[in-house]
């Protein structure tokens, strides 16, 4: 049976590493939000107007959850229509993206093409001083990296938004997985699998 695998995490957990591990394990389709925004940005589509632009996106600045949703929901429809199983990774990672803002949100649409039990979401967690040092250490690092913004996006943008939507989530009785993401990426992949 097909699966729809979501991996959330906080900056640096390790998010699209494991989410590439699952879909080759799982024979699915690896759909990674941030590498397509990036992509998108390279060649010079406009995502937002003058105020988001690569240097923007670089800096830290997120594009707003509506036009994400529109973005995920088009790049993936063809999996949908296959029935494969996908693995998310960098989406949803808000309310609006989840459940949608006077429409339709990534989690309906999931659950409307998978069913609630084939839907799992991994929340990786790493603490806040192991979030700055992995990602002070990132080849692909965002311009203003220092701990101090490191820790403005870990509590910002995963401690205010993602996880009200993993609580939001559970009380929608969607399964949550937790896994300790401070061991080697490896072994963390083992735990993984263990529920897979």
């Amino acid at each position: 049976m097909p699966k729809a695998i979501i991996v959330v995490g906080p900056p640096g957990a390790g998010k699209g590493t494991q989410a590439q591990f699952i879909a080759d394990h799982i024979g699915g389709v690896w759909y990674d939000t941030g590498t397509k925004i990036r992509e998108r940005l390279a060649k010079g589509e406009d995502l937002g107007g003058r105020e988001y632009t690569q240097g923007g996106y670089a800096a830290g600045k997120l594009l707003d959850p509506n036009k994400t949703l529109r973005m995920v929901l088009g790049d993936i429809k063809g999996v949908f229509a296959s029935r494969k199983s996908v693995v998310l990774s960098g989406s949803p990672r808000s309310m609006t993206e989840a459940f949608g803002s006077g429409e339709g949100g990534l989690i309906h649409l999931l659950h409307d093409t998978y069913g609630r039990e084939n839907i799992f979401i991994f929340n990786i967690h790493i603490p806040i001083e192991e979030s700055i040092e992995r990602n002070m250490k990132r080849k692909d690092s965002r311009v203003d990296d220092t701990p101090e913004t490191i820790r403005v996006r870990y509590e910002d943008q995963y401690e205010k938004s993602v996880v009200p939507m993993i609580e939001a989530m559970k009380t929608h009785g969607y399964q949550i997985i937790d896994i300790d993401g401070t061991p080697p990426p490896g072994e963390v992949f083992e735990s993984i699998k263990k529920h897979l």
